[in-house]
């Protein structure tokens, strides 16, 4: 509150009276109006900034974009599968314990790898779904089962809720079924654009040889799945995973 001098009187008045209290002087046309709150949101400065960030992100997120899409299409030749390897199939939904689009073509890849390796286990990992009866693991065995690989070679993992738990829970149960780091490939089966981070967990999980197959991602699905996959990347480097 500043102070100014009444035009009639000459006494001091605070700049917010309508008059002065003195001679009854009207002081609305000389008086300084209120000062009013300032908000910080009408600042152009505020919302060129806003911009510039925003710019910024839209720029990372398409730069990603280009990086999985280069990235997938290397992860997607035709796998040469080693001679002793195990294969690993990652959970990726399983709504009313039925397969997701994007699950039902990972398990299709493995059961493809199986048959060319008619001696390799198939680990199925996913556990818990929620608000439903049954985990992944056991959605994947049945389908794998159902589709013609026989009961005896398939192994599942029921207790996983992320990438890192799939490999990190799959390990005991993989070397509880004669899987040795140094003499057996781990072949992970999961998303095209889901091969290279399941990748650099596995290895930060202590898999020594890693060779990873391809699953086309289902078009509807796919530009959502990049987007949940720039956030994953972001988060797995802050959670230490890699």
């Amino acid at each position: 509150m500043a102070l100014i001098k009444c035009p009639e009187c000459a006494r001091e008045v605070s700049s917010h009276a309508p008059a002065c209290p003195a001679c009854g002087y009207p002081l609305r046309a000389t008086g300084a109006p209120p000062a009013q709150p300032h908000n910080a949101l009408q600042s152009p400065h505020v919302w060129g900034r806003v911009a510039v960030a925003l710019g910024a992100w839209l720029c990372s997120v398409a730069l990603f974009f280009v990086f999985i899409s280069r990235a997938q299409a290397d992860a997607s030749y035709a796998v040469a599968p080693p001679k002793h390897a195990v294969i690993v199939v990652l959970g990726s939904g399983a709504p009313s314990c039925q397969p997701s689009a994007t699950l039902q073509a990972r398990l299709d890849r493995a059961l493809g790898l199986a048959q060319r390796l008619p001696h390799a286990r198939v680990l199925a990992t996913g556990g818990k779904i929620a608000w439903q009866p049954c985990t992944e693991g056991q959605v994947m065995g049945n389908y794998l089962r159902a589709h013609g690989l026989q009961a005896g070679r398939i192994v599942q993992e029921e207790r996983s809720t992320s990438t890192q738990e799939n490999l990190r829970f799959s390990l005991p149960v993989l070397q509880a079924h004669g899987f040795n780091q140094q003499a057996h490939t781990l072949l992970l089966v999961t998303s095209d654009f889901h091969a290279l981070r399941a990748r650099l967990i596995a290895r930060r999980e202590g898999y020594s040889h890693i060779q990873s197959a391809s699953a086309p991602t289902p078009l509807p699905q796919r530009y959502a799945a990049w987007l949940r996959e720039y956030f994953a990347f972001i988060s797995g480097w802050l959670l230490k995973e890699y």
